[in-house]
């Protein structure tokens, strides 16, 4: 009888992988965004957490347009903005930042509506005082910044409302009303499982592991140029490292994860195995032989089989553990640099089978320091706070001067698009400008096909749903959902003529405001390009004394490994950043590139050195670490490089590590050069 493990059967006695085993055309798209912090998880699709929202929205936009009450649209804009607040995990994180934003969403929605009503300067201090608070919440994580950032939507939204002080707090009764709503129906009533975004951050993990994978299967065999192999292959490197480090982040505030940051680590062993593997390709310049690719096979589909056990409840791994020891033996058998990383890669998965198999444990999980109320505030989240403030105020200033109807969706595009790294701003305004466009062509499509009230209602539900589904997918996909559905509620409860017109006209001055004030204010998105190289250099060289010494145990190898991949995945981003930026020439990039591939051949040649080194040697080490100190230090201070002793052996490692030395040369020859700007 057939199991549904039968699939493993064909890497036994086959040769040809399963379609569909791995990743498509999404992913492939999603990769090449990363590329350009155009960030996109097509795992993150939540489709139960966007009809949860929508039941609540759409419930009470048919309240208000029922009773005729457009007021009552403050409810429907508290219940989505609270759906938007929810980060996940256990409930009594959920509870403090759902309740949290529904307190602070109130007192902002009264005081900044009572403002509007005091006049043009009162508002714009209002809302000065507010936004700059509201900035402050990045000290406190990720969930609070999140917090933060709507209670300030909620701001710049309330003073285009305005009333009278008692006006103004049956506006914030009805706001508040709308998140209690939410809040009860998404923790009390619908509940969800707590971990499921971290179990489909980890599914990405493994399912871009599996396409680097496939690639380095495909690549070997197609007669491609070696820089494109190169370039696929640093593509595929930074998705795999990206995808680990969000799932990490997703991870950090979850209190019962132990199996999860195992899978994770195991990952990160696997992520290890295909980068020597791919490096032994690459310096052997020879196809893998007939026993290396049948062993890389069969790893694709125990890869495969795990993506499909961590997606469950209850793991069961007992076939998975069976071939992978099966598959170690096999590739310890292999006398080659491929065979030990396949070996590497197998035992891997047979000690996360063993885990599964043995239970839960009793993992002792980090203690948790205490919840301080006031802390420092680093200066660069007061830089941004103040960034924050008084880019709004130039837009609310603007939106007054142009007498814009509906003006607060220019400064709630000003919130939004204006990041705490002034890097991420640009790309954030641009997706804002699109997806504001081509939401509100979709809602003037909705309006035109379906006019009356009844069917515009009916449309709000898909649309909500959307929205809250998409939201940690990518923000363009988001923008277009919520462009749509803040369009066909205004039509329904406060119709008006040429309202996609007005909100693509309002997105884009505020999008562009928000821009304008992060490049006139200082940290614009070049600046740190030399600085990002340094750090790479210096964590990939530290990668490279560790490989020297290694021994049995493998844990400060890989943090140095982890530090060696995020350096290097920063660096690349900056530097396609400075590409999109109109920086290709005076920004030296054809030497910064350079620089990057010959720091992935360096992680490549140090994790080959870990696999097959003899005796550690701390003498050379401590060469590596002298070279990298002075090298980081002439980056980062634009000096030029001091020569450098012959670094003994003269192996692939300290070829790769000459190929560093001369690639940071050329790139700061190049800064130094009087014709071209110094970044």
């Amino acid at each position: 009888m057939a199991s549904r493990h039968s699939f493993n059967f064909a890497v036994y006695h086959g040769s040809q992988r399963p379609a569909g085993t791995h990743g498509g055309f999404v992913y492939r798209l999603a990769r090449r965004l990363e590329a350009y912090s155009f960030a996109a998880a097509p795992e993150q699709l939540a489709v139960l957490e966007g009809l949860r929202a929508a039941i609540a929205v759409a419930g009470l936009v048919a309240l208000a347009a029922g009773l005729h009450r457009p007021m009552l649209s403050w409810a429907a804009f508290g219940a989505f903005w609270t759906c938007l607040a929810d980060p996940g995990g256990p409930n009594r994180r959920r509870l403090a930042c759902m309740g949290g934003f529904a307190a602070a969403g109130s007192v902002a929605a009264c005081l900044a509506s009572a403002a509007g009503q005091a006049g043009m300067v009162p508002s714009a201090c209002a809302l000065l005082a507010l936004i700059f608070l509201a900035g402050l919440s990045g000290a406190y994580g990720a969930a609070v910044a999140q917090v933060g950032t709507l209670t300030a939507v909620v701001a710049v939204v309330a003073v285009a409302f305005p009333q009278t002080p008692l006006g103004a707090m049956a506006l914030s009764g009805t706001f508040l009303l709308g998140s209690l709503c939410a809040l009860v129906l998404c923790i009390g009533v619908w509940r969800l499982h707590p971990y499921a975004a971290a179990r489909r951050a980890l599914d990405a993990v493994y399912l871009r592991l599996g396409d680097m994978l496939d690639a380095l299967l495909t690549l070997d065999l197609e007669d491609v140029a070696a820089d494109m192999r190169s370039r696929a292959e640093a593509e595929h490197r930074r998705a795999v490292r990206a995808a680990i480090e969000r799932a990490r982040a997703v991870n950090l505030d979850l209190q019962d994860a132990a199996r999860y940051r195992g899978e994770l680590d195991t990952a990160d062993r696997l992520f290890a195995a295909l980068i020597a593997a791919s490096h032994d390709r690459d310096v052997r310049d020879v196809a893998f032989s007939l026993s290396e690719r049948r062993q890389l096979r069969r790893l694709s589909l125990l890869l495969a089989e795990t993506r499909h056990q961590t997606s469950l409840r209850t793991p069961r791994p007992k076939l998975l553990a069976q071939k992978a020891l099966l598959l170690r033996r096999a590739a310890d058998a292999t006398a080659t640099v491929t065979g030990r990383a396949v070996a590497m890669a197998s035992g891997a998965l047979a000690d996360q089978a063993q885990v599964w198999r043995s239970g839960p444990a009793a993992a002792a999980c980090p203690e948790r320091p205490a919840i301080t109320v006031i802390r420092p505030v680093p200066a660069a989240i007061l830089r941004h706070a103040g960034r924050l403030a008084i880019a709004v105020c130039l837009a609310f200033a603007t939106a007054a001067a142009l007498g814009l109807n509906f003006s607060y969706w220019a400064t709630m595009s000003t919130v939004l698009v204006v990041q705490p790294v002034a890097a991420a701003t640009w790309p954030r305004s641009l997706e804002r400008i699109l997806g504001s466009i081509a939401g509100g062509l979709l809602a003037w499509l909705v309006i035109a096909l379906a006019p009356t009230p009844p069917a515009i209602l009916l449309a709000i539900f898909p649309v909500a749903t959307a929205t809250i589904a998409l939201r940690r997918v990518n923000y363009s996909l988001y923008a277009i959902g919520v462009t749509c559905l803040f369009i066909l509620v205004a039509e329904l409860l406060q119709p008006a003529p040429g309202l996609a017109e007005t909100r693509m006209i309002n997105s884009l001055i505020g999008s562009v405001v928000g821009a304008a004030a992060v490049f006139l204010w200082p940290g614009r998105v070049t600046d740190g390009l030399a600085a990002k190289l340094a750090e790479a250099l210096a964590a990939n060289f530290a990668l490279a004394a560790r490989a020297v010494v290694f021994e049995n145990t493998t844990e400060a190898f890989d943090i140095a490994r982890r530090a060696a991949g995020v350096a290097s995945n920063a660096a690349e981003t900056t530097c396609r950043q400075c590409a999109l930026a109109g920086q290709s020439r005076r920004r030296h990039l054809g030497e910064a590139t350079n620089l990057l591939a010959a720091l992935r051949r360096l992680a490549g040649a140090a994790m080959v050195q870990a696999l097959t080194g003899g005796a550690p040697d701390p003498a050379r080490a401590a060469a590596i670490e002298q070279v990298a100190a002075s090298q980081a230090a002439a980056l980062r201070n634009l000096t030029s490089l001091e020569a450098i002793p012959p670094l003994q052996p003269d192996d692939d490692l300290s070829a790769a590590l000459r190929n560093v030395t001369d690639m940071a040369a050329a790139y700061l020859t190049s800064i130094r050069s009087p014709r071209r700007s110094v970044p």
